[in-house]
C-alpha cells in the first residue's frame, strides 16, 4: 500500500521552488508514495506556513516533507502538533526548537557555508579591487541565508577585504534591488547575495548606471545561469534540483523500509561561472 506523504513548500513563484516541483512530479511516480503538495496562503509567510504544517500533522499523513521559510515558526508550531514524521529539507529549523517535534528528521541537503565561500572566492578573482565587500542576506531567521553569508564573509576577510557590510533583504528580486539601492553610496567592490533572485535584483540596479561589479548568488535558477553566461552575473552556486529531490525521496523511502536516516549531505554544490558552466546533461 502506498504511503501518504505531504510536501509543504513556502511558495510557488520562486524559480528555485518551481524547479523542485518539476522534479518531484518527475520522480514521484517511481516511489511507493501517494503524495500531496501544499503551499501556505499567503505565500512566503512563515506564520501561515507554520499553521498549515500544524494542521497537516493531524491529517493522517505517514510523513511530511517540509521546506521551512525560517528557523522558528514552523518548528514551534509542529512541536506538540502530532507524531507524524517530519523531514526538514535543509535543514532550516532551529535545532533547539525542532527538538520538541516528536519524530523530527533533519535532511542535510548541502553545505550552506561552502556555498558562500565558493561564490565569494570567485568574486575575488573577478574584482578589480577587493576593499569593500557587500552581502545581501535573506531574513534574519532564515538559517540557509545565515550560513551562506557567514561563509562569504569568512572568505572575503581571508582574501583581504578591508570592510564588509550586510544588507538584510527578503529573497526576492525586488528586495535585491532595494538592498543595492542602499549600498550604492557605500561603493562596494563586489556583492554576494544569499540567493539568485536577489542577485538578479542587484544587477537590475547596476546595469542602467553602467556599473560593473562582480555579483554572485545561490540556487542555480535558469535566469541566473543565463545572466552568468552573458556576463551580467559572475557566478551562481548550489546543488542541482534533481539531486535534492531524489535524495529527499530516497531518504523518506529508506525511513519507511528500515528506519534509516541518511548520513552526510544528500547533494553537492556546483559552482557555475562564465568559463565553467554546467555541462549540458547537468543543466537539463
Amino acid at each position: 500500500m502506498p504511503r501518504r506523504v505531504g510536501i509543504l513548500f513556502g511558495d510557488q513563484d520562486n524559480p528555485f521552488w518551481q524547479e523542485q516541483l518539476r522534479w518531484y512530479r518527475t520522480f514521484l511516480p517511481g516511489f511507493p508514495f501517494e503524495a500531496q503538495i501544499f503551499f501556505p496562503d499567503p505565500p512566503r509567510d512563515a506564520d501561515a506556513q507554520a499553521r498549515l504544517c500544524a494542521t497537516l500533522m493531524g491529517r493522517g499523513f505517514d510523513a511530511l516533507i517540509v521546506n521551512p521559510l525560517d528557523g522558528a515558526a514552523l518548528a514551534s508550531a509542529a512541536a506538540g502538533a502530532g507524531d507524524t514524521p517530519l523531514f526538514d529539507v535543509g535543514p532550516k529549523s532551529d535545532p533547539a526548537l525542532a527538538s520538541g517535534i516528536a519524530r523530527y528528521r533533519p535532511l542535510a541537503v548541502c553545505d550552506f557555508e561552502e556555498q558562500g565561500r565558493l561564490c565569494a572566492r570567485e568574486l575575488t578573482r573577478a574584482a578589480k579591487k577587493w576593499r569593500r565587500v557587500a552581502c545581501v542576506s535573506g531574513p534574519k531567521a532564515a538559517r540557509q541565508s545565515a550560513g551562506r553569508v557567514a561563509g562569504a564573509l569568512d572568505e572575503a576577510r581571508t582574501c583581504g577585504a578591508e570592510a564588509v557590510r550586510v544588507e538584510e533583504s527578503d529573497f526576492t528580486r525586488a528586495g535585491g534591488r532595494a538592498a543595492m539601492e542602499r549600498l550604492l553610496s557605500w561603493q562596494p567592490d563586489a556583492v554576494f547575495c544569499a540567493n539568485d533572485l536577489m542577485a538578479l535584483g542587484v544587477c537590475d540596479v547596476l546595469a542602467p548606471r553602467g556599473l560593473e561589479l562582480p555579483v554572485g548568488g545561490v540556487d542555480l535558477i535558469p535566469e541566473a545561469l543565463r545572466a552568468v553566461a552573458d556576463g551580467r552575473m559572475t557566478a551562481s552556486v548550489g546543488p542541482l534540483g534533481r539531486e535534492i529531490v531524489r535524495g529527499v525521496l530516497e531518504a523518506v523511502r529508506a525511513y519507511f523500509e528500515d528506519g534509516r536516516a541518511p548520513s552526510g549531505f544528500i547533494a553537492k554544490n556546483h559552482l557555475v561561472t562564465r568559463i565553467s558552466p554546467l555541462p549540458a546533461r547537468e543543466a537539463d
